[in-house]
């Protein structure tokens, strides 16, 4: 359980360091051909206003039985998941979930979240 609160808190400064870096290096507007997503586990972003709400978008990776599903997976799927949000055109994912389930030979991560523009 702590692993996982503190791999969330982790993955949200990291996110957020992100976009505020590729604000510096293309302006307020973030016009750089990729924009930067935001990831958060709860329903709000402080001092952001939810602008348009695109809905619940899912991605999943499947992780052989002998590789460390913690570090390499959920990042995977947390990657797979914002590039979701971007083709849809969001610039935020509220909500994040990530879930676990193993199988014999193999095991899959799944996120979900709600995809915004903020």
């Amino acid at each position: 359980m702590w692993f996982e609160i503190s791999l969330g808190a982790l993955l949200v400064v990291f996110v957020v360091a992100s976009y505020l870096r590729g604000k510096e290096n293309y302006g307020e507007d973030g016009d750089n051909g990729e924009e930067n997503i935001i990831v958060t586990y709860s329903k709000t972003i402080p001092g952001y206003e939810v602008k348009r709400i695109f809905g619940y978008i899912e991605a999943s990776v499947v992780i052989p039985e002998d590789e460390d599903i913690h570090a390499l997976g959920e990042q995977a799927v947390i990657q797979k998941l914002m590039d979701k949000a971007r083709e849809v055109g969001a610039n935020a994912i509220l909500e994040l979930t990530v879930s676990i389930k193993e199988h014999k030979v193999h095991t899959k991560l799944i996120a979900r979240g709600l995809a915004v523009r903020v």
